[in-house]
């Protein structure tokens, strides 16, 4: 690998490393023995378009021209907070913010994120490499190009730093059973998402409804993207400063990811007496020493530290953090003892490597297989495809336990016992001895309801009568409590047909069912006890007033939402024992009479509150529920109180307002057909830079509940892009039957535009049979960039016998009107392809009365045939004569005639046997057909906003899904196949459930487990 920008923060150089870099990284490479500098030859590997919504959509030769253009991209829309989350990946945070961020940086470091990925980046698959490699050089170059808008701390990233992001992304979810010892929290506790199949729309299509969620203020953020690499050619989201897309769709499927709460981490204690000897955690080195135990253990461990600076008024002050990192985990001390954190998949870092996988797959058995690569530690998995496929995984890594029998767990407690705090070192190799393989998780492919969801739920209600029950496996397995959103998911999913828009609708629904019930139980409490009402706070009469007459919904007029809000988060602060609202509403309404104080006490003190800060009780919702981006204030509907759909944060109180900062990050939904039908929004914009039109652009669309059109499609990209950057770029213009490609050997921005005048005058004579095309290129002045374009004039603009007076003329202001040079025509004469200089105008000129008449004064209604793009000549070469005419986008994305790149990870001896590698180019040459029509198009594509009564309304129920379909996994070493189960589901057959060979093995090592324990 290329030796990337060294951090020099403790030198002082701060950004004249970036200045460095472009002597430096982007100097030509000895080994490649180019004259060609490296930045130059990435640009020719790649070239990226930017959508009207600002949205990146990164066209790839190879995995590094990928990594390459997307980290540029990603460094041109957020430099800064994805170079601070880097720092807080590697232990390098508080040298930039301080004291604040010193524990994040000794957390960070204890963990071993960047450790453990500059060990396993040397020993992956070649194209994870290149990836990292070329994200980096990419974020290296813009760095470079733009020294004065990063901040004066900014340096250069090198590759582990993005490896060890995503180390420190998987491991903000593992549990952690020591409640004193800090811990990162959760990059986002909650999400959404199901998938529908084709027998509960009325489109007969399957719907698939991505929605994860974020903190707006933290190191692990959404960002929206496209990629397209040979056979990966994904929409979707990943997190700032990560190369690949986490949860998207491609032509054919899509998937999304929501955390669950598998317990895929226990803690054991290893320096209890008599515990240590002969665990494989013990960092010890001495079998005997003047010191006690425990003295020897510690001072051992404190002996392998590593340091950290911390910025302070005199400057950075050097600490040191022990680190000591086994295979599965990190020693960590707590309380003056050390802890063995075993955490399921530590060190499973082939991730990006399955998530390409996972992006490339045709079917759902080729995106099954890339689900048992196992480089995902937990989460849910929802699945829908074209074929009309929907498919669920409660997705973890984790031990198959069981507390064994016998006198060493008589001392043992509650928590123990279910594997939730710190255990004896003895009970690691019996709790993890093996670990579930994928087929062995909770997993539903096609179910009888025709939907699966997985919005904050345990596997057995991710929809309705699942193939599994929760005694198939240890209890101490699922975390996961049900949510509202979950509950409110289900009934309106079964409630009849949900369209595509009803789908859309669905994401916005602001009703809070868990507040239903726990207000519901309020009031009734209140009534139960009149003369204590009678007797409190004079307010509180009126706060049960707003409540009964509220509806439960988290709208900005919502009265009753303000004043539900304040009551439960006091209620939930003094009933801290149960986990979830649901969990907390039912003991709300157990009738338990400790239960009831604690409710009308809260409610209480929730009207004198609301009384000394806003002076009433009768308070709409949006006037202190705020969303705040830069300078703006808006007032925000939805909620995390009360578990509507709509989650947008509600706990963090300033100035009297709630400000909304977490909830949606990233919403998808996308409808498969033929082709992919999707729209989508992110909260803010595509771009951090306040200066930027997309720092704030998408925040309307948030508020009045609409979404964007997506572009997906190679042409429509290029026809819709504001502009392009590479050495090679394709462009159509709007408006215009046209096609250019500019080519320079230099990378280059340009861009086109069109006019419906001329820019100058025409000679006597002549008129336009297109409109006015300007060519925008800012390139260096000393360049070689030409433009070779394709332009269709259709019958209803000249007649045939006038097409060969027809020409192809440029403009600029000093020279005017001159002919481009026509390299070809089409046989019908309709086609005009030719070449000439970047800049200025093309249009199509004729002399006036080759202007076709218009039939019966109306405009001809023929469909024009497709004009081809520009041929796409090597750089060095000149143009081609005559231009390509490729066939239309097949509905599997994996491409048919060509392969520059593939995966063959199973021969691959890299990263734990699951590496890759890249083959040569095969044969084929594949053709793209430019496919031709007229627009008017506004400047950005939205979705109508969905009706409001689309949540409410109840439809008629749809068939289910027919036909036999079976989950089948093959794995490295022989092949296992799920052995159906089948239900009837509208007159056909749905094949899900658990093999028995899963249940089997679950129960002989039970069995297995008990025989040992047996004196």
């Amino acid at each position: 690998m290329a030796n990337l920008l060294p951090h020099s923060w403790r030198t002082g150089q701060g950004l004249l490393a970036a200045v460095c870099l472009a002597a430096g990284v982007l100097a030509p490479v000895a080994a490649r023995a180019q004259a060609v500098p490296l930045e130059t030859e990435l640009w020719g590997e790649a070239s990226l378009y930017r959508d009207e919504w600002g949205v990146p959509h990164v066209y790839a030769k190879t995995p590094r021209g990928l990594g390459f253009a997307f980290g540029y991209a990603q460094a041109e829309d957020h430099v800064e907070p994805m170079l601070l989350a880097y720092r807080a990946a590697t232990g390098r945070l508080a040298e930039v913010q301080g004291e604040a961020a010193a524990e994040i940086d000794r957390y960070a470091l204890r963990v071993g994120h960047k450790e453990i990925a500059a060990e396993a980046l040397p020993l992956l698959d070649e194209v994870t490499q290149a990836l990292c490699e070329g994200f980096a050089l990419g974020v290296n170059a813009w760095l470079a190009e733009h020294i004065d808008a990063a901040p004066d701390w900014a340096e250069g990233v090198e590759p582990v730093e993005v490896l060890a992001l995503w180390h420190a992304y998987l491991m903000s979810y593992a549990p952690l059973d020591l409640p004193d010892a800090f811990r990162r929290r959760p990059a986002a506790p909650t999400g959404n998402a199901w998938a529908v199949g084709p027998g509960q729309t009325p489109e007969g299509q399957t719907v698939l409804v991505v929605n994860p969620h974020q903190y707006y203020d933290g190191p692990f953020q959404w960002y929206e993207a496209h990629l397209a690499l040979d056979d990966y050619n994904v929409m979707g989201a990943t997190l700032y400063g990560l190369p690949v897309i986490l949860m998207g769709h491609n032509g054919v499927l899509g998937w999304g990811l929501t955390p669950n709460e598998a317990d895929t981490a226990d803690v054991f204690d290893v320096s209890a007496a008599g515990e240590a000897a002969g665990n494989p955690a013990d960092p010890r080195i001495f079998e005997e020493s003047l010191l006690g135990n425990e003295e020897a253990l510690l001072l051992e461990y404190y002996s392998q530290a590593q340091s950290y600076f911390v910025r302070t008024a005199s400057g950075l002050e050097e600490r040191f953090e022990p680190v000591h990192l086994e295979a599965t985990g990190p020693i960590i001390e707590s309380g003056g003892q050390l802890y063995h954190w075993r955490i399921g998949g530590y060190r499973a870092m082939a991730g990006f490597r399955q998530l390409l996988d996972m992006g490339r797959a045709g079917s759902l058995e080729a995106f099954q297989d890339a689900l048992m690569l196992r480089q995902l530690p937990c989460f849910h998995v929802v699945y829908g495809d074209a074929l009309g496929n929907v498919f669920y995984l409660y997705n973890a890594i984790a031990g198959v336990r069981g507390m064994p029998d016998g006198p060493g767990t008589a001392s043992l407690n509650d928590a123990q016992l279910a594997w939730k705090a710190p255990l004896p070192g003895v009970f690691e190799n019996w709790g993890w001895r093996t670990e579930y393989d994928v087929p062995e998780m909770p997993y539903i492919v096609n179910p009888a309801s025709g939907f699966v969801q997985a919005c904050g739920t345990p596997p057995w209600t991710a929809t309705d009568d699942p193939p599994f029950y929760p005694e198939m496996w240890d209890y101490a397995l699922f975390g996961d409590a049900e949510s509202g959103r979950a509950y409110r998911i289900r009934t309106l999913l079964r409630s009849g047909l949900r369209s595509f828009r009803d789908n859309q609708s669905l994401l916005f629904d602001v009703v809070a069912p868990a507040a239903q019930s726990a207000a519901s139980a309020l009031l009734q409490i209140a009534q139960s006890q009149p003369g204590w009402v009678e007797n409190a706070h004079p307010d509180l009469a009126g706060l049960l007033e707003v409540l009964g007459q509220w509806d439960s919904v988290a709208e900005t007029r919502a009265q009753g939402m303000t004043a539900f809000h304040m009551w439960w988060s006091l209620f939930r602060t003094r009933m801290p024992d149960y986990g979830s609202d649901s969990a907390l509403s039912m003991m709300l309404q157990s009738g338990d009479p400790d239960t009831q104080s604690i409710a009308l006490e809260t409610a209480e003190e929730a009207a004198r509150m609301m009384r000394n800060e806003f002076d009433s009780v009768t308070v709409p919702w949006g006037d202190v529920h705020r969303l705040r981006r830069g300078d703006k204030d808006w007032p925000m509907p939805g909620a995390v109180s009360g578990s509507p759909v709509f989650v947008s944060g509600d706990a963090t109180y300033d100035k009297r307002k709630w400000i909304a900062d977490y909830g949606y990050g990233y919403a998808l939904a996308v409808q498969f057909g033929d082709k992919p039908n999707a729209v989508s929004l992110v909260p803010f914009g595509a771009s951090d830079n306040p200066d930027s039109p997309h720092f704030d652009d998408q925040t309307e669309l948030l508020l009045s509940r609409r979404m964007k059109r997506t572009r997906y499609a190679e042409d429509d990209v290029q026809r819709n892009a504001t502009f392009a950057k590479g050495r090679d770029i394709v462009l159509y213009p709007r408006g215009v039957e046209a096609a250019f490609r500019i080519e320079c050997t230099e990378p280059m921005r340009a861009a086109l535009s069109t006019k419906i005048d001329p820019p100058g005058f025409l000679r006597d004579g002549d008129t336009g049979f297109s409109l006015y095309v300007e060519v925008q290129c800012e390139r260096p002045e000393v360049s070689d960039a030409r433009a070779s374009f394709s332009f269709y004039v259709p019958p209803d603009l000249c007649a045939p016998e006038f097409l060969s007076m027809l020409r192809v003329a440029h403009y600029d202001a000093t020279a005017g009107w001159t002919d481009a040079s026509l390299t070809s025509r089409s046989a019908d004469g309709r086609t005009l392809a030719g070449e000439g200089p970047v800049g200025g105008f093309y249009a199509v000129l004729g002399p006036k009365q080759a202007m076709a008449p218009l039939p019966d004064g109306e405009a001809a209604s023929k469909p024009a045939p497709p004009a081809p793009a520009p041929a796409a000549p090597a750089v060095s070469e000149p143009s081609a004569a005559a231009p390509l005419a490729p066939p239309e986008p097949a509905l599997n994305p994996k491409a048919e005639e060509e392969t520059t790149f593939k995966f063959n990870w199973k021969n691959d001896p890299h990263s734990l046997g699951q590496g890759g590698n890249v083959v040569a180019p095969g044969g084929g040459t594949g053709e793209r057909k430019f496919k031709m029509e007229m627009q008017n198009a506004p400047e950005k594509s939205t979705e109508e906003p969905p009706a409001p009564e689309a949540v409410q309304r109840a439809m008629q129920p749809g068939d289910g899904p027919t036909g036999q379909r079976t989950f089948k996994i093959e794995r490295q070493g022989g092949k296992q196949e799920a052995q159906p189960q089948e239900n009837d589901a509208g007159g056909g057959k749905v094949v899900y459930g658990l093999p028995p060979h899963v249940l089997e093995r679950q129960k002989k090592l039970r069995e297995q487990q008990q025989q040992e324990t047996k004196p």
